[in-house]
């Protein structure tokens, strides 16, 4: 796939020619579709591999007529059409078959993937989603079945199959598998039910004790977890009288800390940090590396290592710094107050 798209789109003539094609067949069928181009994988957004094969597999038909086009039109040198002619070989059953199944399996799988990094992201519902994510492909391979007066014989037929439609069954369900053994190792029966139980916390419920006491069981030593019962059932108490609803934990634990709520519940404090510090996944990491890198391309060369230091924290720690304007605005009339050296 990766040198399907690298050949037609790293020509602005080979480009040219898809996009022709495209418009042309898309205009004998009558179809308003959006002209689309090829799209590139990358190793790190899932997301985008979903729509990689979502745009070849419609497109396959155009690109095998680019690829002819190029290799009988005697328009490119031999070079190329070498390269389209070995492109076009590639283009068979197997491929066909590994980018039909593929397309379904990844445009599940990147719902999943795209809610997981969001910045929002409720931890809970997330877990919910990826067992959701787990059951559907459980039941996803499909055996041929007997019929049942076969089946209830003492002779049973043997069901021979071809070389095609064995490739079908083995393949799809040797893919299925490899995907929920990775689902699996990543969220196991182990940190699953952390995942669950995080959402006791916001906010706090009297029914929910239970799920208090599975989460205390990750932290053993952190914190007193027979006292922080008690402190759970009266913040839980004192939440349901003050009437306040589902706000999420980071806003709940900051509404603790600017009432001073916090100092009067030392083990759940210390919960509360554990849990919202919770690497769950790398997004958050992932953007503040992207700034870092954003930042040090463009200023490194020209400012002392000291400035550049503040800018950086400035800038990672952005939305935190708009959430007090007032310090804000004094640093900003500081530096340009400053005189030029």
């Amino acid at each position: 796939m990766q040198k399907l798209y690298a050949f037609i789109e790293g020509s602005t003539k080979r480009h040219g020619l898809f996009k022709d094609i495209q418009m042309k067949c898309y205009a004998s069928q009558g179809e308003g579709k959006k002209i689309g181009t090829l799209k590139s994988l990358s190793d790190t957004r899932w997301s985008s591999r979903a729509e990689a094969c979502q745009v070849l597999l419609e497109n396959i038909s155009v690109l095998l007529k680019v690829l002819d086009s190029i290799i009988y039109d005697g328009k490119y040198d031999s070079g190329i059409a070498s390269d389209a002619f070995s492109l076009s070989k590639c283009i068979d059953f197997q491929f066909c078959l590994c980018l039909v199944t593929f397309t379904d399996i990844f445009k599940l799988c990147s719902i999943i993937s795209k809610h997981l990094q969001s910045e929002d992201l409720n931890i809970s519902s997330a877990s919910l989603h990826i067992e959701s994510l787990i059951s559907i492909l459980q039941g996803e391979p499909r055996h041929m079945k007997v019929p049942t007066r076969l089946d209830d014989s003492k002779h049973h037929v043997p069901i021979v199959l071809t070389g095609k439609d064995r490739m079908k069954e083995k393949f799809f369900n040797d893919v299925i598998e490899l995907i929920k053994e990775a689902l699996q190792s990543r969220f196991s029966h182990e940190t699953m039910p952390l995942l669950k139980s995080i959402e006791c916390l916001n906010p706090p419920k009297p029914e929910t004790i239970q799920d208090l006491r599975v989460l205390s069981s990750y932290y053993i030593g952190d914190f007193d977890a027979d006292f922080i019962e008690y402190e759970y059932k009266l913040l839980a108490k004192s939440i349901e009288l003050s009437n306040i609803g589902k706000i999420g934990i980071h806003k709940l634990y900051l509404d603790m800390v600017k009432e001073g709520i916090a100092k009067l519940y030392p083990n759940l404090n210390i919960l509360y940090m554990l849990i919202l510090t919770l690497p769950v996944t790398s997004s958050a990491f992932e953007r503040s590396f992207s700034t870092l890198k954003l930042i040090k391309t463009r200023l490194r060369s020209t400012m002392c290592e000291n400035r550049l230091s503040n800018l950086l924290l400035l800038s990672v720690e952005s939305n935190r710094m708009k959430s007090i304007p007032e310090t804000f605005e004094k640093i900003h009339e500081r530096f340009w107050n400053t005189p030029r050296k």
